[in-house]
């Protein structure tokens, strides 16, 4: 079998295989590559947990020439330290995609400089105190030409983390926690500033980007053909037993019209 994907598909495949879903990791922030204010340059340089970034759900969960042209993320910051925390902002940013397998788990622990395509801090309280937590949804397109974005421009599999930053008592801004998931992007929807809806044609800034199917991908299906165990248990130790059988049911299986030998000439 083969099928029209691209690496980077190959990668989504096995990043849902290991079950890549949003996860929450205790690394956070990126300097912003644009125009977005930066709340806090370094982390905290002591070990105190202050607040606790998880997230709730993505949508869409894979991206297609179909899908929203817009990334939503929905979480939740809880203050799990001793003292309340003032000014707590999240924002949304993303990594250049990743091309290997071996990139899949390792983007957990990318450098945050390494997700260097940033949206603008959304504040999701003013203080926050101890105990307490709070919902959020972030919303960015996946590219624009005329705002801020995700500027996702062509299919591959893009490390995206959730970076939120908030000044403790008595210290300073820093960022305080993050957490991270993949998108596989298999298809790029046409921008928000596309006019193909309308029936003119878009420009490549705008337009719908296909996946790559000039080189597909060679894949291996195992598909198990089983039927219930019937082998009669033998002596301990016996080397030439005969194979004896429970019941005719294997035979039944595999003789003409059978389920088993259905399977095999559907194969």
């Amino acid at each position: 079998m083969r099928m029209a994907l691209r690496r980077a598909g190959v990668a989504a495949l096995v990043m849902a295989a290991v079950g890549f879903g949003p996860a929450t990791t205790a690394v956070a922030g990126a300097a912003p590559s644009s125009q977005p204010s930066e709340r806090a340059p370094a982390r905290n340089t002591n070990d105190a947990k202050f607040l606790q970034l998880t997230i709730d759900s993505t949508a869409p969960t894979t991206v297609t020439t179909t899908s929203d042209r817009n990334v939503v993320v929905k979480g939740t910051v809880k203050n799990v330290g001793d003292r309340p925390v003032e000014d707590v902002g999240v924002r949304l940013q993303r990594a250049p995609a990743i091309d290997s397998s071996s990139d899949v788990r390792a983007a957990l622990d990318f450098d945050q400089a390494v997700f260097d395509t940033v949206g603008e801090f959304d504040t999701v309280a003013t203080t926050l105190d101890t105990g307490q937590s709070k919902q959020f949804t972030l919303t960015l397109p996946l590219r624009s030409t005329t705002g801020l974005s995700l500027d996702i421009t062509e299919p591959g599999v893009y490390p995206m983390l959730v970076n939120v930053n908030g000044t403790p008592e008595y210290g300073g801004a820093a960022r305080l926690d993050d957490a991270r998931f993949l998108l596989p992007v298999l298809g790029v929807p046409a921008a928000a500033e596309s006019n193909a809806t309308a029936g003119t044609p878009s420009s490549s800034a705008t337009a719908v980007v296909p996946p790559d199917t000039s080189a597909p991908i060679g894949v291996t299906l195992m598909w198990p053909l089983a039927d219930a165990p019937r082998l009669v248990g033998g002596i301990p130790g016996a080397v030439n037993e005969p194979v004896r059988l429970i019941d005719d049911e294997l035979a039944t299986e595999l003789s003409d019209g059978g389920r088993l030998d259905a399977l095999v000439d559907a194969v």
